[in-house]
């Protein structure tokens, strides 16, 4: 996926007079005015600075919802109240930062589940401001939704804002007391993929520019890959003009193109306003290539021709299935300039392919008065190869094993020689293949270049950079196949061979220590069966051989899938570790059955504290 954003971020500091934690309307009317009007009538206070303010009737937990053009002022303690006891805030700073959804009763634990708001939300406008008096102390947070706001989420229909407010009053028999306020939202959508000439931080693949150069831009460009299920969107200034007027049920291409067939029509966000667009590609991958786009324009009228209109953002959806990077061509053409580089990008997602052509290495006959030669790096007879950047020192490249930086099953790298001279590279990713990294680095790099005689690099002429998506995490753990995509560290690791009615298997069964190790991963392929059949929100429970629910055994750990994997993962404060190093020993587990009942794999997981392959306390 290539993106180019470019956006510039403007920086509102605001500070305010206010007394004893409550606001005169005509101070709340001023501050409005600078971040775009503050209706009185529609302004709801939320104000925690008296002992009574905590133990009143009301409920501890109160939720409201924003309409545009609503706002809160939220008030947690005041000099006074400080002066009787301890005040809290969570999250400290609701600007950049919210809580996580509250468990309810159990506001102790909810408040340390702190969450930063760039990764659950993106809004237009900014939607909370702080304002203090830095005389009296006294100070609130103005929560707002400005008219013409548009907010985008990861999860539009559980989006909230949460903010808890503490107090422990002084002395013995003074015990925390908290207030929990969450805040919903009118009208959230989808946080999508795109670009636009306005606002391009609402998007997920916004990165901010750094280019401290280019001081103005014209225009945004993004090219999004489609994929399946993704949300792709684009947002226009409201005084431009969205071209074609229709779009994304419309949209501009090469060749006629029938857009519906590769849209979600069941997707309820496909028209936001006038400016802002969305579409959902369908759960299934789109198998034809694809390549259309839409764009902003500067208003004109109906007279205007085409060519006339000036372009201000542009979107591009394409669907390759296949890249092809043809340096065998490119070395072949006649005058080739050695100050010139065919440089290839692309990625590999499943379900797709990358396919590098070369010429073999040898001398090149375009350049035979100077004795020169192509070499393709590295050897494609060094199978599974690929240049890196190795270490922290990003300035040089090294040949490494790809299998060091990547393990897969079902992925494949194939090199083969032909007659005509030229080599071939082809990487297979297969829908149902499973890639996990070892590292943060997923790009493989080849090379093609020029060198004399004596072996004196002259001249890069291809460079090929193949992105690679990982399909799942690496974890600790197993699964059927004994694949290799897991971390080798685990307390106990077995495979045995079985006598099946299907002939000879492998059976993986291993053991790894929740205290030690996450998070957990298990494998139980598509033409298995895995037991019990949510596994892990459900588990064996090993002491009694029944099913429970994990939070029965494990509240604090969560169950997740990936791509191909069923993933556990222990989230586990300080204070809960350090209870689990002292609970009895408890073991939990699922099973991966073919469909005649065989096992092919088995996890099991040690809760509490860590035990040895005879069941004793490692550390007794």
């Amino acid at each position: 996926m290539i993106h180019k954003l470019y956006i510039t971020i403007l920086s509102l500091f605001i500070i305010a007079q206010s007394s004893k934690g409550e606001m005169p309307y005509n101070e709340i009317q001023a501050h409005g005015r600078e971040i775009g009007g503050i209706d009185e009538a529609k302004l709801t206070n939320i104000t925690y600075v008296d002992h009574f303010d905590f133990i009143s009737s009301s409920a501890k937990f109160k939720t409201i919802n924003l309409t545009p053009g609503h706002s809160i002022k939220y008030v947690c303690g005041n000099e006074a109240l400080r002066n009787q006891g301890t005040v809290k805030m969570y999250p400290q700073n609701p600007i950049t930062q919210t809580l996580d959804t509250a468990v309810r009763h159990q506001y102790d634990e909810s408040i340390r589940n702190v969450l930063n708001n760039n990764d659950i939300f993106r809004s237009t406008n900014k939607l909370v401001y702080y304002f203090n008096h830095i005389e009296s102390k006294n100070d609130y947070y103005l929560i707002t939704y400005p008219k013409d706001t548009i907010i985008t989420a990861k999860n539009p229909e559980e989006f909230s804002i949460n903010i808890a407010c503490e107090w422990h009053k002084m002395g013995p028999n003074g015990y925390p007391l908290f207030k929990w306020l969450e805040i919903t939202f009118a009208d959230v959508y989808p946080m999508p993929y795109g670009c636009g000439s306005v606002h391009n931080h609402i998007f997920v693949n916004y990165l901010p520019n750094t280019n401290e150069v280019k001081k103005e831009i014209t225009a945004t460009e993004c090219v999004i890959r489609a994929e399946p299920s993704m949300i792709i969107g684009l947002i226009c200034d409201e005084n431009e003009d969205v071209d074609p007027p229709d779009c994304f049920q419309d949209v501009a291409s090469a060749k006629k193109l029938e857009v519906s067939q590769y849209m979600d029509t069941n997707f309820k966000y496909m028209t936001v306003n006038t400016s802002f667009r969305l579409f959902k590609v369908p759960d299934n991958s789109i198998k034809d290539k694809i390549i259309f786009y839409c764009r902003c324009v500067v208003k004109s009228d109906k007279e205007t021709e085409e060519r006339e209109k000036k372009e201000t953002a542009k979107i591009s959806v394409i669907s390759i299935p296949r890249y092809n990077c043809n340096f065998f061509h490119y070395l072949r053409t006649p005058g080739i300039s050695t100050t010139e580089i065919e440089l290839c990008r692309g990625e590999v997602h499943p379900g797709g392919s990358f396919y590098i052509r070369s010429r073999v290495d040898g001398p090149i006959k375009e350049y035979k008065h100077y004795n020169y030669e192509s070499k393709f790096f590295p050897d494609i007879k060094e199978e599974g190869t690929a240049l890196m950047f190795a270490g922290s020192n990003e300035k040089f490249r090294t040949i490494v094993n790809v299998s060091e930086y990547m393990a897969f099953s079902g992925f494949t790298i194939e090199s083969h020689e032909y007659a005509d001279g030229s080599i071939h590279m082809e990487f297979t990713y297969p829908e149902n293949a499973i890639v996990v990294m070892k590292t943060p680095t997923h790009t493989l790099e080849y090379e093609v270049v020029i060198r004399d005689s004596n072996y004196k690099l002259k001249a890069f002429m291809g460079i090929a950079y193949i992105y690679i998506a990982p399909s799942d995490p690496y974890t600790y753990g197993c699964g059927a196949g004994d694949n290799g995509i897991f971390r080798e560290e685990r307390s106990q690791y077995t495979v045995t061979k079985s006598h099946t009615s299907h002939g000879e298997t492998n059976v993986v069964i291993c053991k790894v220590e929740s205290q030690e190790m996450t998070p957990i991963g298990f494998y139980c392929p598509p033409n298995a069966i895995l037991d019990p059949p949510d596994c892990f929100n459900s588990v064996f429970l090993a002491s009694t051989g029944r099913v429970v629910p994990l939070s029965e055994v494990a509240p604090y750990a969560r169950a997740l899938s990936s791509r191909n994997l069923k993933i556990l993962d222990f989230v586990m404060s300080k204070e809960i570790k350090e209870q689990e190093a002292t609970r009895a020993a408890e073991v939990i587990e699922c099973k991966c059955n073919t469909l005649q009942g065989d096992l092919l794999a088995a996890i099991k997981v040690g809760i509490g504290q860590p035990t040895d392959d005879h069941g004793r306390p490692r550390h007794s």
